[in-house]
């Protein structure tokens, strides 16, 4: 008679451990079915370094936004498009940057080149039109003030325009600069010498 309590235990139990076994199967087996699925959403979200629109490169040094010597001077992207959703959802908007030196300025035009100092990209002309914002030497400034030389990088995006630019002697001045810096923090890193 006292038998039959154990017994039951002992089913129960028996019980409780395939069941476990079982749930253990499934959730592994859920867990290898998502994680392919989530590593591809991310994979999806996440665009290729050269369509971020960060400014990846800058306008030609000076160290904004990544900066990227004379004209992208190779460091950087001369041109790239990019398409994202409309914030209202009712479309999408395209923004086009185009990056290099002024080389001519025909009213609300400029004509951009696009490329090295040694290698040319192409050549472009975008016209500024809607909302404008220019930065200059890393000032806020107005497009008159933006001149045959300047090295800059205008951004499209819809009916917004922004552009920076800078001039030649300001990136020197910049590279200066940071050069500078660099050799500070070369000697502060040495301290205390022996």
């Amino acid at each position: 008679m006292q038998k039959r309590p154990f017994q039951a235990i002992l089913v129960i139990g028996a019980t409780c451990a395939v069941t476990g076994a079982a749930m253990s199967g499934i959730a592994t087996s859920s867990a290898a079915t998502k994680a392919p699925a989530a590593a591809a959403a991310t994979a999806a979200a996440t665009p290729p370094a050269g369509m971020r629109g960060d400014f990846d490169g800058g306008p030609g040094g000076g160290g904004h936004r990544g900066g990227g010597g004379h004209g992208g001077g190779g460091r950087g992207g001369v041109h790239s498009e990019s398409v994202r959703p409309d914030p209202d959802g009712t479309g999408f908007i395209t923004t086009v940057e185009d990056s290099g030196t002024v080389t001519a300025i025909d009213g609300t035009t400029l004509t951009v080149k696009e490329g090295t100092a040694t290698e040319t990209f192409d050549t472009v002309k975008v016209t500024v039109d809607g909302t404008v914002t220019v930065d200059r030497n890393r000032a806020a400034s107005k497009l008159s003030a933006v001149k045959v030389g300047d090295h800059v990088r205008v951004s499209k995006d819809g009916t917004n325009t922004r552009i920076e630019a800078t001039t030649a002697a300001f990136e020197k001045a910049q590279d200066a600069q940071r050069a500078q810096h660099e050799q500070q923090d070369a000697a502060d890193a040495t301290w205390p010498k022996a």
